[in-house]
C-alpha cells in the first residue's frame, strides 16, 4: 500500500475539472475539515518557499490570527488560512503516477519466489528462495491477505516458512517460533518499553514492528514508534534500531523493502491556559501564547523524527516545503516517512499540511483520503492525495482530486492501468424500518475513475445509481471490474465493468438478503462474501458466508452459501483475519459463535458456544464446512461473575474477561497462518499447529 515521487520549485502542479458532480483541484488541502470543494476559474498551484524565514514569516502571521489564551481557536490542528505547506524532501519535477499494471486478485495469486521474510503481499503461497540450515528450502507458506500484490500490509503474524513472529498486544511483546521442523516456541522480545504495537512487517531477516510511543505525563498526544528487531538468531530478538517519529500513527505499508509510514502530526506549541476567567488573566494567556508563535521555528510546525541508538533527529528542509494558493483553515500535517529497517536513518519524508483517515497504495503510487466537510453543506465529500513510490525512499507529491460522497476505507481505492477507480457513498441513506424518517434526497453510490494528467488528478468516467438510498458496505476492485455490495433491506451485489474508464458500465446485479461487509476474490471466477444475514428488523442474525460465481460479469449467481446462527468473525473488518489457502481451496477465519440469551429458568447463561476457527473447501464451486479449530482453554485467574438474571430469578454467568482469554473459554483466534501441510492459529494465548488436512491438534505452544 504505497506511493511516490517528483519536484521542480516552482511548478504548479494542479488542475481543476469536473465530471458527474466530481470536483478535482490539484492541490486541495487534505483534511478532515477542508474549505468547500468548489471549481476554480484557474488551477490551484504549488509554490515554493525560497527560504525558511519566508516560510515562517508567513505561518507566523496567518497563525497570530487564530491564537488565543488557551492556544488556537479552532483546533491545534488549524492551518494558518491562505496557507497549505506541502514539504518534499527535493525538489520537484512534472510527471505523471506511474502505472501499477493489471491488479490481481487478493488470494488468487501465487508469488514467484520470495526469500524468507520478504512477503508477496497476497494471501496465496510464497516459496522459500534461500536454505534452512539443512540445505533444503523452506516449504511454501501464506503471507498477510494484503489488498495488492507487491504491497504488504503490517499484521499480527507473519512467516517466512522458518520462523513465525507473532505480536502478543496484551503485554508488547514479540514472540518468535520455530515452523521449520519440530515447531516450538523459540525467542521473546518484552517491548512494552518502547512501543504500544499496533502491527509488524517481517523483512529481510527483521521484523519491523509499529504502533504508538507509550504515553508520559509530559506527552499532550502519543507519537509513533518504528522498532526494528534483528532475527538473526531467532532464540535471541535483539533491537537493532528505532525511529520515534513526531505525530500519531495512521498506517504503513511495505514497498520494494521500505516501509512507509503515515503520520498526523499538529504544530508543537507549548500553549499555556488562563488560571482564572478574568480579563486580565485572558489577556496574558493570549500574550504569551502569541510570543511563542512569533518565536517559532522550522521544528515546530515540521514534524521530526529521531534515530536511535545514533540520536540524531531530522526535520524536512523548509525550503522544500510548498504553499498553496488556495485557502485553508488547517495547520495538521501529514507525514509520510520512509523507513529501510537496514538503515539507521529515515528516507526523505514528505509533509502536507492537512489530515488522513485511509492509506492506499499500489507499488507505484501511495494515496491518502480523508473527508471534507463543507461549511454550507452537510455532505461530505472525499480529498485524495497521490504521492509517486517510483523510489520509495523520497516520495513525491504527484496531484489531487476531490470526489463527492465518503469511502468506506482503502477497498474503496485502487490503481489500474495509471487510474485510480473511487468508489464513494453520496449523502445519507435511508435509515432502518421504525428508526426515522428517510433524507429529502436519496443517497447514491458512485464509482469515479481518476486519471493522472499534468500532475493532477482529473476525471476521466463514472457510474452511479447503485442502489439509491442505501450505502456502500464492502467493495473489491479485480483488474477491470468493481464489486460492490450496498445494503438496506436487501444486498445488491453490483458488478461494474472499468475496461473503458471514460465509459464505465453497470455490468449485472444480484439482489441478495442480508449483506457482505468484505469481498475476497479467489480466483476461477469465484468471489467470497463475508458478512451478516439480518432479520426483518435488520438486525444483524448470524454470520454469512457466501461463494459466488462472477465468471460471467453480466450474471454474478450465489452458488453456496453457509449461514451460522448468532455468530461473528473479526474478518468480516479486518481482511487480515481471513486466509484463504489457493493450494487446497481453503478458507480459515476467526469465529465466534453464541447462544441466544435466556433470563429465564434456574440458570440463565450468557456466553460463547464456540471460540475458535471455522474452515471451508470452495472445491467445485461448493462452499463446504470441513471443521473447526478451538486452542485449549486457558483458565482466568479470578472466577465467573453471577449476576441476578431478569425476569425470571436464576442468575447469568458472565465469563471473566482476562486479557485474551476468558474462564473456561478458549483463547480468540486472531490469524491463521499456512506452512507446508500445517496450519498455525494465533492468539494471545499461543500459537496451535494443526494438520491442515485433517484439522487435527498436533502442537500447542503457549506463551508464558
Amino acid at each position: 500500500m504505497r506511493a511516490r515521487r517528483w519536484g521542480a520549485a516552482a511548478a504548479a502542479v494542479a488542475a481543476v475539472g469536473t465530471i458527474s458532480g466530481v470536483v478535482t483541484v490539484g492541490s486541495t488541502p487534505p483534511s478532515s475539515f477542508r474549505s468547500p470543494a468548489v471549481a476554480r476559474s484557474e488551477p490551484a498551484r504549488l509554490v515554493s518557499y525560497t527560504s525558511c524565514s519566508q516560510m515562517i514569516d508567513q505561518l507566523q502571521d496567518e497563525a497570530l490570527s487564530q491564537v488565543g489564551p488557551d492556544g488556537f481557536t479552532s483546533s491545534s490542528s488549524v492551518t494558518p488560512t491562505g496557507t497549505r505547506a506541502v514539504s518534499m524532501g527535493g525538489m520537484a519535477s512534472s510527471g505523471s503516477i506511474a502505472s501499477n499494471g493489471p491488479a490481481t486478485g487478493v488470494g488468487a495469486a501465487t508469488s514467484s519466489v520470495a526469500a524468507p521474510g520478504a512477503m508477496s503481499g497476497t494471501t496465496g503461497t510464497s516459496t522459500g528462495a534461500s536454505t534452512d540450515g539443512d540445505g533444503t528450502a523452506p516449504p511454501d507458506f501464506s503471507t498477510t491477505n494484503d489488498q495488492e500484490q507487491g504491497v504488504d500490509e503490517p499484521d499480527l503474524a507473519k512467516t517466512d516458512g522458518s520462523i513465525l513472529v507473532a505480536l502478543r498486544q496484551s503485554t508488547d511483546t514479540l514472540e518468535v517460533a520455530s515452523v521449520s521442523g519440530t515447531p516450538a516456541l523459540v525467542g521473546s522480545l518484552d517491548l512494552s518499553s518502547s512501543v504500544q504495537a499496533t502491527g509488524l512487517f517481517l523483512t529481510g531477516g527483521d521484523a519491523v514492528v509499529l504502533g504508538s510511543s507509550p504515553l508520559s505525563s509530559t506527552q499532550a498526544a502519543p507519537g509513533t514508534e518504528v522498532v526494528v528487531v534483528d532475527l538473526t538468531n531467532p532464540a535471541q530478538p535483539t533491537v537493532a534500531r528505532s525511529f520515534a517519529i513526531q505525530g500519531t500513527y495512521v498506517d504503513s505499508r511495505l514497498v520494494d523493502g521500505t516501509v512507509e509510514v503515515v503520520v498526523t502530526s499538529a504544530p508543537t506549541f507549548a500553549f499555556v491556559s488562563p488560571p482564572a476567567g478574568s480579563t486580565a488573566a485572558i489577556a496574558a494567556a493570549t500574550a504569551t501564547n502569541q510570543a511563542m508563535v512569533r518565536s517559532s521555528t522550522p521544528a515546530n510546525w515540521l514534524p521530526s523524527v529521531t534515530s536511535e541508538p545514533s540520536g540524531v533527529t531530522t526535520v524536512a528542509p523548509c525550503t522544500s516545503a510548498m504553499q498553496a494558493t488556495t485557502s485553508s483553515d488547517e495547520m495538521g500535517t501529514v507525514g509520510i516517512v520512509p523507513i529501510d529497517p537496514a538503515s539507521d536513518q529515515p528516507g526523505t519524508e514528505v509533509t502536507e499540511v492537512g489530515d488522513a483517515t485511509t492509506v492506499y497504495a499500489s507499488t507505484s503510487s501511495l494515496y491518502i483520503a480523508s473527508p471534507v466537510v463543507s461549511g454550507d453543506s452537510s455532505t461530505p465529500s472525499t480529498a485524495i492525495d497521490a504521492f509517486d513510490l517510483s523510489d520509495p525512499s523520497a516520495p513525491g507529491y504527484a496531484g489531487s482530486a476531490v470526489v463527492p460522497g465518503t469511502l468506506i476505507g482503502q477497498y474503496a481505492l485502487s490503481e489500474y492501468d495509471g487510474d485510480l477507480r473511487v468508489a464513494t457513498t453520496i449523502g445519507m441513506p435511508n435509515p432502518a424500518p421504525g428508526e426515522g424518517t428517510d433524507p429529502t434526497t436519496p443517497s447514491d453510490n458512485r464509482v469515479t475513475v481518476l486519471g493522472a494528467s499534468d500532475g493532477a488528478l482529473v476525471p476521466v468516467g463514472s457510474v452511479d445509481g447503485l442502489g439509491e438510498g442505501e450505502k456502500i458496505y464492502a467493495v473489491r476492485f479485480e483488474g477491470p471490474l468493481a464489486y460492490v455490495v450496498t445494503f438496506n433491506q436487501t444486498d445488491p451485489l453490483y458488478v461494474v465493468d472499468l475496461s473503458n474508464p471514460a465509459d464505465p458500465q453497470l455490468a449485472g446485479q444480484l439482489p441478495l438478503t442480508g449483506y457482505s461487509s468484505f469481498l475476497e476474490p479467489l480466483g476461477n471466477g469465484l468471489l467470497l462474501g463475508v458478512g451478516q444475514t439480518v432479520n426483518a428488523n435488520l438486525q444483524n442474525d448470524g454470520l454469512q458466508v457466501s461463494l459466488f460465481d462472477v465468471s460471467d460479469p453480466s450474471n454474478p449467481t450465489l452458488v453456496s452459501e453457509d449461514d451460522l446462527p448468532y455468530a461473528i468473525s473479526s474478518a468480516e473488518q479486518d481482511p487480515h483475519a481471513l486466509l484463504y489457502w489457493a493450494q487446497t481451496e481453503t478458507v480459515v477465519m476467526p469465529v465466534t459463535e453464541d447462544q441466544p440469551f435466556t433470563s429465564t429458568g434456574p440458570a440463565a447463561i450468557f456466553g460463547p458456544t464456540f471460540v475458535g476457527a471455522v474452515v471451508w473447501t470452495v472445491s467445485g464451486g461448493t462452499l463446504t464446512e470441513a471443521g473447526k479449530i478451538s486452542q485449549p482453554v486457558v483458565e482466568a485467574s479470578s472466577p465467573p461473575i453471577a449476576q441476578p438474571a431478569t425476569g425470571g430469578g436464576g442468575t447469568v454467568v458472565l465469563p471473566d474477561l482476562a486479557p485474551g482469554t476468558q474462564t473456561g473459554v478458549p483463547p480468540q483466534i486472531e490469524q491463521a497462518v499456512v506452512v507446508g501441510d500445517m496450519l498455525y492459529t494465533v492468539s494471545e494465548a499461543g500459537i496451535l499447529e494443526s494438520d491442515l488436512g485433517t484439522l487435527a491438534s498436533e502442537t500447542w505452544m503457549a506463551y508464558s
